[in-house]
């Protein structure tokens, strides 16, 4: 999570692991926020790097600072597929998409969104419109997750989240 993030324009940032084989980015003045921050997804591995272009023309930068860096750790005996330690403890009111057979539900399953905040809490949100039907994206999701907008300003949203499995280990 970057507690300061204002990048002007023709910087761009990158994060990416040692190999390579997985970049996010590239960041730019585009993903700058109101609220300064900028929280980006996970890079897998045990190193990160994160790399800032700076074009010759461009007076200043502007500011980057990162505040928390989250980490996940594969616990012993943890299945291979399994994502995270997290399984078995959402309530039975979340049950897996892939456990329907139903038109229905492969309509809805569209809307479900994955959060992670704050480098490691993890909860789930729907996506919603409005009574108007006019497009405008709201995202809901429980009190309990995301209490404050600071923790909603170091989330990352992993939008048509699903599980591969039915009651699987993720």
């Amino acid at each position: 999570v970057f507690t300061e993030f204002s990048l002007s324009r023709g910087v761009r940032l990158f994060l990416y692991d040692p190999l390579q084989q997985y970049t996010a980015g590239a960041f730019t003045y585009l993903n700058n926020k109101s609220s300064g921050m900028l929280a980006v997804e996970p890079v897998p591995g045990d190193l990160l790097y994160i790399e800032m272009q700076v074009p010759s023309f461009v007076q200043d930068p502007g500011k980057l600072c990162v505040g928390t860096v989250g980490h996940a750790f594969k616990e012993d005996g943890m299945d291979s597929r399994t994502k995270d330690g997290w399984y078995g403890l959402s309530g039975s009111c979340n049950p897996d998409i892939q456990c329907f057979d139903d038109p229905l539900y492969e309509l809805v399953k569209h809307a479900v969104v994955r959060i992670v905040y704050a480098g490691k809490e993890r909860c789930t949100g729907t996506l919603v419109t409005s009574t108007r039907n006019d497009a405008r994206p709201y995202l809901l999701t429980a009190q309990h997750c995301i209490k404050t907008e600071y923790l909603a300003n170091t989330a990352v949203y992993f939008f048509e989240y699903e599980s591969p499995f039915c009651d699987g280990p993720d």
